[in-house]
């Protein structure tokens, strides 16, 4: 289980809110860059129980969390 780890992917670094595998957070981040999101969760249900796979964002170069535009 990951959490709250900082992956660099492409020039670029990921903050890995919660995951549980390195695969899953970069199956997550893949899927956020081929998007164009900047951040992305999966999860799964079985048994009625949502489970997170995945859930990251992407950092600035600050370190701060990217946040979404909300100027319209």
């Amino acid at each position: 289980m990951l959490i709250n780890e900082v992956i660099e992917v492409g020039g670029r670094q990921w903050k890995v809110r919660q995951a549980v595998s390195h695969e899953a957070a970069l199956n997550e981040i893949a899927m956020a860059r081929c998007t164009g999101s900047i951040g992305g969760k999966s999860s799964q249900v079985i048994d009625g129980v949502e489970t997170v796979l995945a859930n990251v964002v992407r950092l600035n170069s600050d370190g701060t969390e990217t946040k979404a535009y909300s100027g319209y």
